[in-house]
């Protein structure tokens, strides 16, 4: 996984910060930022800068947007179906309340885990808007 960096090319830091951790907090650090898919230095800069750095995506999520994918084929291939149906055949389909409630049955779980996983990833890693970093973005 390629790490980020968060800075802009011309941004090169140049001034060197000791700090002093114990083994376990070094460890939790360094993992820490290779969930959010950042370098130690990025990570532990957001961090002092007042932002937390949110994670990549997580196993779930990812399979999440698979199912989204895959969702999406179904859709397109239904959409294409009743373009093939005569206009008569669909008004008869969707005038069914039978069928229009279980089509929304079936579309609410998609409907929700839509909104949830875009919410998620609307929410990507940016610093705070009052940092020098945030204006490069």
């Amino acid at each position: 996984m390629k790490k980020t960096t968060l800075l802009a090319p011309r941004e090169v830091r140049k001034s060197c910060l000791k700090v002093y951790v114990n083994v376990d907090q070094r460890a939790k650090i360094e993992a820490d930022a290779d969930r959010c898919g950042l370098t130690v230095s990025t990570y532990l800069v957001a961090l002092g800068m007042g932002y937390e750095p949110k994670s990549r995506l997580t196993e779930t999520e990812r399979d999440l947007l698979d199912n989204l994918s895959h969702a999406r084929d179904d859709i397109e291939r239904f959409a294409s179906a009743m373009n093939g149906m005569s206009q008569s055949k669909r008004k008869q389909m969707f005038d069914s309340v039978q069928f229009m409630l279980k089509w929304f049955q079936a579309l609410k779980p998609l409907s929700q885990a839509l909104f949830k996983f875009i919410t998620r990833i609307r929410e990507a890693n940016k610093f705070a808007g009052t940092t020098k970093i945030a204006s490069q973005w």
